[in-house]
C-alpha cells in the first residue's frame, strides 16, 4: 500500500498513524511483519501517469503467510478501527496483494 498524504495531515499525525498500523502485528495474528519506507522524490509540474504513481511518500507493506491471513486481518474488529481512522489520511489507495 502506498501513501500520498492529504492536506492538513501533520508530521506528528503521519509518525502516530505508522505507529499504530506498526502495532496491528501485536494484535492480528495473520499479519506477520509490518515495514515501512519514506519515498523522496522531486516532483515536476508536468508528471506523467508513471511519476503520478512514483509521487507517493511512504510505502507500506505488510506480510501475511497465506491469502486467508489477509482475509482474517482485512475483516479483523482491531484492523477495522485503524482502517477507519487511517483511510482518512490518503490521497489515493492503490492495492495489488503479491
Amino acid at each position: 500500500m502506498k501513501l500520498n498524504q492529504t492536506d492538513g495531515t501533520t508530521p506528528e499525525k503521519i509518525e502516530e498513524l505508522i505507529k499504530g498500523y506498526a502495532g496491528l502485528v501485536d494484535y492480528i495474528e495473520p499479519m506477520k511483519a509490518f515495514h515501512w519506507y519514506l519515498i523522496l522524490i522531486l516532483l515536476t509540474q508536468s508528471l506523467s501517469l508513471w511519476e503520478r504513481m512514483l509521487s507517493f511518500t511512504h510505502v507500506f507493506e505488510s506480510t501475511f503467510e497465506t491469502r486467508e491471513g489477509i482475509a482474517q486481518y482485512v475483516a479483523h474488529p482491531v484492523h477495522v478501527e485503524f482502517a477507519n481512522v487511517f483511510l482518512g489520511h490518503l490521497e489515493k489507495l492503490p492495492y495489488a496483494p503479491a
